[in-house]
């Protein structure tokens, strides 16, 4: 009777490890994807990035276009580069995002500026 186990619990342990490589080998190709995009893109993301900031700063009114073409720019990132993110990196984006459907003040403005000083800094790191 305990040998029948046995021999089912490996049987379901080396089934479970052949999965395991390939999602772990379909993770590693989609990463090694995402770098590679990143690498093309980082300095568009970078520009788009300090562009959202000098209009922010400028303490001028936004109109619903440009916010949602910072939410829209955010999301784009969130998904383009989501694996090679660190859990900080991927908090900040959400944090932003949450900021978005709040009222717009003064507050959330600074709010806002400081998250995206953040992505700007973090946009401009080289990845290996």
């Amino acid at each position: 009777m305990l040998s029948t186990f046995a021999d089912i619990v490996g049987i379901l342990s080396f089934a479970i490890t052949v999965v395991l490589l390939i999602r772990s080998e379909s993770l590693r190709n989609e990463i090694v994807s995402q770098k590679i995009n990143y690498r093309n893109q980082q300095d568009e993301i970078v520009e788009q990035l300090e562009g959202f900031r000098t209009t922010l700063a400028s303490g001028e009114p936004l109109s619903l276009k440009d916010l949602d073409d910072m939410r829209y720019a955010l999301e784009q990132y969130k998904v383009n580069v989501l694996h090679i993110l660190s859990y900080q990196d991927r908090k900040t984006i959400d944090q932003t995002l949450k900021l978005f459907d709040k009222d717009f003040s003064v507050f959330l403005r600074k709010k806002l500026l400081k998250n995206l000083t953040h992505l700007c800094a973090r946009f401009t790191k080289k990845e290996v």
